[in-house]
């Protein structure tokens, strides 16, 4: 027999949410363009994570699956070319160099993120290696091609972004992937060193 799949909403205030914002962004882009200051002004429109909606059998957020991580960074203002896309690794820590430049004012030494700037003329180009996230003992360090994860009870995950980008198979361990685990593995313990109190 045949079945009939209807579509259901799974969490409804997720779509009304998702309203809301799209009708606060409007007015504050409307607000920009009656005061005539729309095109002087940076806008940067990201999120601090995603959820995971059923991936992985998951819900909500607090893993380094790429629905979790992989958030949306629309930027547009002076010197930002319109309709282009960036592959490279970047963290939200990347926006304060802009936020400074925005305003002229001197970048201090302490800051951790890397001017996102040179990725407007060449987004093809990489502003740093990895990009880092941490939650309860967990850490997780991002390349282009690699995803490690570690556990602070020593536990760790492997995935190979380019052959496995649905992060369904752990190569903690494999041989063949020794290389890159024990690179990324060092990324971790730099990152790790650099932030000690």
């Amino acid at each position: 027999p045949e079945v009939l799949a209807l579509p259901t909403i799974a969490n409804p205030s997720l779509y009304a949410n998702i309203t809301l914002i799209a009708e606060g962004l409007g007015k504050m882009l409307q607000a920009l363009e009656a005061t005539g200051t729309l095109d002087e002004t940076p806008i940067v429109f990201a999120s601090d994570h995603g959820d995971a909606l059923g991936d992985h059998g998951l819900s909500y957020k607090g893993f380094f699956y790429d629905c979790i991580v992989h958030v949306p960074l629309i930027i547009r203002g002076p010197g930002v070319p319109s309709g282009q896309r960036s592959p490279a690794p970047v963290s939200t820590l990347d926006l304060v160099p802009l936020f400074y430049r925005a305003r002229d004012a001197e970048l201090p030494r302490s800051l951790q993120g890397e001017d996102i700037t040179p990725l407007f003329a060449n987004p093809a180009g990489s502003i740093r290696e990895a990009v880092f996230s941490e939650i309860q003992g967990r850490t997780m360090v991002l390349t282009v091609d690699y995803k490690y994860v570690h556990y602070v009870d020593g536990s760790a995950e492997l995935y190979d972004m380019v052959a496995d980008p649905r992060e369904l198979k752990n190569l903690t361990g494999d041989s063949q992937y020794r290389d890159a685990e024990h690179h990324l593995l060092g990324l971790f313990v730099e990152h790790w060193l650099s932030n000690l109190p």
